[in-house]
């Protein structure tokens, strides 16, 4: 089952008074992407990616870089992503975002439990992009939220049935954020130019 990934951007710490500055600069660019900021005091903002291709990702990092020359952008590609729910108690995202909305299969079993199923039972998952995420004991299967609700309850209660109690959530909004990765490809730039880089290209988390 193919992992959902991300591109994701991380920029230099930005201070408060200059926060405002930094929002403008990503709105020029029409950026679609999820914002996550820092703490109160110090910005360091990292941008989500979810529907970018590589090429598209390593430009506006290159692009970032020159229009808002306060440090080295890095950009890491394909990070594992991981579902966040804006009902989870996200924070609030100051600039322009790229929200989405998913079905959720909540299932009180660990993943590797629903992975079984997965591997017993391919004909529930067949025409279905599920992505499985843990949720401390319990799984969380997120669906597209164009996959028909009348499939996701047949899945659901499958997985009842067979696996352990499940509940569906549909249309849940929330938007796709890096999950750790346990190696992946990164480039840094710096005034619009790539930086030079010794070793392999590739970032251990």
């Amino acid at each position: 089952m193919p992992a959902k990934t991300v591109h994701l951007i991380t920029l230099p710490p930005v201070p408060r008074p200059f926060a405002e500055e930094l929002a403008s600069t990503l709105n020029r660019m029409t950026l679609r992407g999820v914002v996550v900021p820092g703490t109160d005091e110090v910005q360091a903002p990292e941008l989500v990616l979810a529907n970018t291709s590589r090429e598209d990702a390593a430009r506006l990092a290159g692009d970032l870089s020159r229009a808002w020359p306060r440090g080295v952008v890095n950009v890491h590609f394909r990070v594992n992503a991981r579902w966040v729910s804006l009902s989870e108690g996200a924070p609030v995202l100051p600039w322009q975002t790229d929200h989405e909305a998913a079905h959720l299969i909540e299932v009180a079993a660990r993943v590797r439990t629903v992975l079984h199923a997965v591997e017993a039972f391919p004909e529930w998952w067949s025409e279905l992009s599920p992505h499985l995420q843990a949720q401390g004991d319990e799984t969380q299967i997120v669906l597209p939220v164009d996959t028909p609700p009348e499939r996701a309850g047949r899945l659901t209660g499958l997985l009842q049935e067979w696996v352990a109690p499940a509940r569906l959530l549909l249309n849940v909004p929330g938007y796709w954020g890096a999950n750790g990765s346990r190696h992946h490809e990164f480039a840094r730039y710096q005034d619009g130019k790539l930086l030079p880089f010794k070793t392999h290209l590739l970032w251990a988390d």
